[in-house]
């Protein structure tokens, strides 16, 4: 193993053990809710349209200890008239995703169980184009300056964000993920815009959008 992939592990780990500890303490919900809030006002300010109604929005269904979109960011977005689409594994195992437009997330049908006991999108949902999709929520275990970000270690978000240039990358996450600097591989994708609870990644994202786009 190369020393990025080990060190990548080594972050893997312990970003695992924080999600554990939250979702141990109970307290997921509601910072949830409160980073909702933060994360709606930044928009507000700094990426407007992302809010805006007709957007078509890449959410997750969130795993033990995760920023979990379904408590309030979901329903802002509905309210807003935005449309909701969330992945679905094409091949378990495979590392290749879809997403699927989910026209009533809040229905307990539209969940069955999933690749890895993930609840993803009924068969019935249509698969949504990555060209349809203006952003997507990406999770994490860690994050870093300039994007950087370390996921569960199967590649799903970083293949399908390939797919999917023109979507604005955005992460939402607790304090005790950012990491500072740590090496990336070759095939990670960065994110462009990462909102945590109190800290502020020190990176523009208008910036780091922009750069990737050209």
């Amino acid at each position: 193993m190369n020393p990025v992939s080990v060190r990548q592990s080594e972050l893997r780990k312990q970003g695992l053990a924080n999600l554990k500890a939250v979702a141990a303490s109970g307290t997921a919900p509601t910072r949830s809710l409160a980073l909702t809030r933060r994360f709606l006002a930044q928009a507000e300010q700094q990426l407007p349209r992302l809010l805006g109604p007709g957007t078509g929005v890449g959410l997750y269904r969130a795993l033990a200890g995760e920023f979990d979109p379904a408590v309030a960011l979901q329903s802002e977005l509905l309210a807003r008239g935005a449309r909701l689409a969330y992945p679905r594994a094409t091949e378990p195992g495979s590392g290749i995703m879809d997403f699927a437009w989910v026209p009533d997330p809040g229905a307990a049908a539209s969940w069955p169980a999933g690749a890895h006991g993930i609840q993803e999108p009924a068969a019935s949902c249509p698969r949504a184009e990555p060209a349809a999709l203006d952003w997507i929520l990406v999770p994490g275990v860690a994050f870093g300056p300039e994007g950087n970000r370390i996921g569960r270690g199967a590649g799903y978000f970083d293949r399908y964000l390939v797919r999917a240039p023109q979507a604005v990358r955005v992460s939402v996450a607790w304090d005790e993920l950012w990491v500072g600097e740590f090496p990336a591989q070759s095939w990670d994708q960065r994110i462009d815009w990462l909102v945590l609870e109190t800290l502020q990644d020190p990176s523009d994202p208008l910036l780091r959008l922009e750069r990737r786009r050209n």
